[in-house]
């Protein structure tokens, strides 16, 4: 068995499956749009990305993802390597993600075995993500499914909006003249030297 390959608890894994074309073809040979068909549905199965059994259609089980533990995680890196994935410190990453938990929504997750992803790792995901990384790889890190992952993204972006918007993101602070002194002075003395 290959890896990431999920076999139907009906079935044993099969190296001629073209015998069934054959079969329910009943005239002895296979059209080559079933033979196309088959080996699409052989190779999603193999890859760990196919939902239905290539032989007899039935769903196969669906795939858990093993989760980070957040605080072991976190107690395993360092400060310099946790500010460089998360962009933010330890405490100003508790400190952020205490103002943004009363604005996140959970959304309960649609899969019965599945669990609710822990607020940490939404807003963890979010910021690695809003860094520039891949969301696949992200979402296989902290150990969520890619629907929890754009869960989690929408969540905590709306959260971040709604705590933030007025003060770091709104227009108001370009005409407090008092908060832009010191940007002049600073933009001044740069472009000085």
């Amino acid at each position: 068995m290959e890896a990431g390959h999920q076999e139907c608890p009906k079935h044993e894994e099969s190296d001629d499956d073209f015998w069934l074309l054959e079969t329910l073809d009943g005239k002895g040979y296979t059209h080559s749009l079933k033979r196309r068909r088959l080996r699409w549905q052989r190779y999603l199965t193999r890859l760990g990305h196919a939902d239905r059994c290539e032989i007899c259609e039935t769903p196969l089980p669906k795939r858990s993802y093993p989760r980070m533990d957040w605080k072991v995680a976190t107690d395993f890196l360092t400060e310099k390597e946790f500010t460089r994935y998360y962009k933010l410190d330890k405490g100003n990453f508790a400190n952020v993600l205490q103002r943004l938990v009363p604005h996140m929504k959970k959304v309960a997750p649609t899969y019965e075995l599945e669990r609710e992803v822990p607020f940490e790792i939404e807003f963890g995901c979010t910021l690695r993500w809003l860094a520039g990384g891949n969301y696949m790889d992200i979402a296989k890190v902290h150990g969520i499914s890619e629907t929890a992952f754009w869960r989690a993204i929408h969540a905590t972006i709306l959260a971040l909006l709604i705590e933030y918007a007025e003060d770091e993101l709104g227009d108001a602070k370009f005409y407090d003249v008092d908060r832009l002194r010191p940007w002049r002075r600073h933009f001044e003395s740069t472009m000085e030297g």
